[in-house]
């Protein structure tokens, strides 16, 4: 027992430490302070106004000292916060604070979410155990096999720790209420968490519902108390040019660490989905047109998700459910990068606290779940691991691991 607490320990405290130390570098967090800065100050959030305004730069002008700049700047920020308002708004307090300092607290607030998370989570029905002298070991074993994850997040100062908190309360509270307040926030900070309405669905928690629908709007309304007009164009430019044109085309963003299906879909099969990463690697395999590339994402959405939905009329598969939405919460999102990830704590979890129960499937799963771990460029060399990231590997190890509890969940009885 004591060699498991202080391992324990070790695991939660080294992925604090690697997050503070990083707090001085550039980080995902820095595009969140940047955001919450133009919104302090009145300015626009997205910075689509520079895009727009290079887009109609005469050919002539392309050469232009100035027009370089803009175009370096557009580079470094224009896309690079596609949250609603309602989370800048939220961070603008840390604006008046050095970056350093900001970043320091974001990172230590991030770190007390995880750990929240695990409470919540080892402490509810969602982790089995067989007994109490073995009740950690499952806890352990997911923290090492999500680690890859885990560090990737605390290294980029994301806000996969705090979502995922916010997904562990949906399943772990006994308030009916307070779940659909957790979940309304968690929507309006990044949309992907709506699938879990289906979630509360089948557990017909109806006053999650009505909480949820209370919250988002409360969320989405926030901002406009500081500047109505202001926040109203800057949710119009993220519904437009966020919502609407990227999150809607496979092809934006589909760079070599974007792990979805859509941007896996457009790096295998568009050109100029990645041009620099698709020409060092030799992709696509075969040139698609845009509106292929979305049938084969809808087919996808249809043969993975009908199994899924067919489960939502069948009784006691509970935890089955949520473990696969957070799979799938990640994979079919817009934009996933490896922090992104994270919420794989939840479905690992659920696996090694029902180890003995995966029969035969037990040995496969372990070496899924492993992969990851392996195939890192310590390992294998930068070249290969940029090879293996620009096909995709963790969408792909993620669908066989959904395979894998969607067949374990038709197997239970009810």
């Amino acid at each position: 027992m004591k060699a498991s607490g202080a391992l324990l320990v070790f695991l939660l405290v080294s992925i604090l430490w690697i997050g503070l130390s990083q707090s001085q570098r550039k980080s995902d967090f820095s595009d969140y302070y940047r955001a919450s800065q133009r919104m302090r100050q009145g300015h626009s959030l997205y910075k689509f106004d520079l895009a727009r305004e290079l887009s109609n730069t005469p050919i002539h002008n392309l050469m232009d000292w100035d027009t370089w700049q803009k175009v370096e700047e557009l580079k470094k920020e224009t896309g690079t916060y596609i949250y609603p308002p309602f989370f800048a708004f939220l961070l603008i307090p840390l604006t008046y604070l050095d970056y350093e300092d900001s970043a320091a607290i974001h990172s230590v607030f991030q770190w007390f979410c995880l750990v929240g998370a695990i409470f919540l989570l080892e402490r509810s029905s969602f982790v089995i155990r067989e007994n109490e002298v073995k009740h950690r070991l499952p806890l352990i074993l997911s923290l090492i096999f999500s680690y890859k994850y885990l560090e990737n997040h605390a290294q980029n100062n994301q806000v996969g720790f705090f979502l995922l908190f916010l997904i562990a309360c949906i399943y772990c509270l006994k308030n009916d209420w307070i779940k659909g307040v957790c979940l309304g926030i968690a929507v309006i900070v990044k949309l992907s968490p709506i699938l879990f309405l289906f979630w509360l669905f089948y557990e017909r928690n109806y006053k999650a519902f009505v909480s949820f629908g209370i919250t988002s709007i409360l969320c989405l309304a926030l901002p406009f108390v500081m500047d109505s007009s202001y926040a109203l164009s800057s949710f119009q430019e993220w519904y437009v040019h966020v919502f609407q044109e990227a999150l809607s085309n496979p092809a934006v963003r589909a760079w070599k660490n974007n792990q979805s299906l859509g941007a896996t879909l457009s790096k295998l099969f568009f050109n100029f989905a990645d041009p620099q990463n698709q020409f060092i690697y030799h992709l696509p395999l075969v040139s698609l047109e845009l509106t292929s590339i979305k049938y084969i994402q809808g087919l996808f959405t249809i043969v993975f998700g009908v199994p899924l939905l067919y489960l939502g009329f069948q009784k006691n598969k509970s935890s089955e459910i949520f473990a696969m939405l957070c799979i799938v919460s990640c994979l079919w999102n817009g934009i996933s990068w490896i922090h992104s990830f994270v919420v794989f704590l939840i479905p690992i979890l659920y696996f090694w606290s029902r180890f003995s129960e995966f029969g035969n499937l037990r040995f496969l799963t372990i070496a899924i779940l492993l992969l990851p771990l392996l195939f890192h460029r310590s390992i294998l060399g930068t070249n290969t691991e940029g090879f293996l990231m620009m096909i995709s590997f963790l969408f792909w190890t993620g669908i066989a691991f959904y395979i894998i509890l969607l067949k374990r969940a038709y197997d239970i009885r009810d």
